[in-house]
Parts: structure tokens; sequence; C-alpha cells
């Protein structure tokens, strides 16, 4: 579930930062079926408590010089899990390979129509700029 809830935050990120209004209008995101993300989870804020907690940081605030940090207590975790549909997790995955998954493929599909040189990049390109990265770095220490 971990890795269900980042990635649909990456959508959301990816759909967010890139694809709207540069690539696509948000109502060509809507024709293709990939919804705003905050309406795909129900509770935008809800979904974030979630997010932090799973991905980013077990903690409901930041320590202070004197007192440590703190957990979100368990039952506004659970509210969020509820809030969000992520609480019934069979459902929560289905919705993502139903609806979400397909959506995520047709707009790929779309990119890779009309720009063909993005196949290159994603399959070639940045793979190799990335593992060119790590060798330079080993031989950098």
């Amino acid at each position: 579930m971990t890795a269900a809830v980042i990635g649909v935050y990456r959508v959301s990120e990816t759909r967010k930062n890139f694809l709207t209004p540069w690539l696509f209008s948000e109502e060509e995101l809507q024709q293709f079926g990939l919804p705003d993300i905050k309406h795909f989870v129900r509770d935008w804020v809800a979904f974030e408590t979630v997010r932090s907690q799973w991905a980013a940081h077990a903690q409901a605030s930041r320590p202070a010089a004197r007192r440590p940090g703190r957990l979100i207590d368990a039952w506004a975790l659970g509210r969020a899990l509820e809030r969000t549909g992520i609480g019934d997790e069979e459902q929560f995955l289905r919705r993502i390979r139903g609806e979400l998954t397909p959506a995520v493929e047709k707009v790929r599909d779309k990119i890779l129509e009309a720009y063909p040189e993005a196949r290159d990049f994603i399959t070639t390109g940045y793979p190799q700029a990335l593992q060119q990265g790590a060798i330079d770095e080993e031989r950098n220490r």
C-alpha cells in the first residue's frame, strides 16, 4: 500500500507540474480519464496525512529544542485512511488498476504519439545518464 500511495502522489505531482497546462489541457486529461487526483482520493488533506505517515516522515510535528517530535494520533490516521478510501485496501487498489492506471497509460501513449523522441528518452537516454551518474560518483570516491 505504501508503494500505491507513493504512486498516486507521483501521478498527482506529474499531472500538476508537467502535464497541465504545458502538454494537455485540463479538459483533455479529463477526456483521457485522468481526474484531478484530489478527486480520486476523495479527501486530499487526509491523503497527504497518510502519505506523510507512510512515505515521508512518521511524525505529526517536528521536535522542538526541548521536546521530541510526536507521532500522529492513531485515531486521526485511521480517520484519514477512511476519508481517502485507502481504508478499504482491496477497493482502493482495484480503483488504481481499473481507473487510474488505464488513464495514465493513455496519457503516456498520447505523449509518445505526439513526441516519438520521448520513447528514446524514457527507455535509453535517461537510464543511461542515471547509470553514468552512479559510475562517475563511484569513481570520485
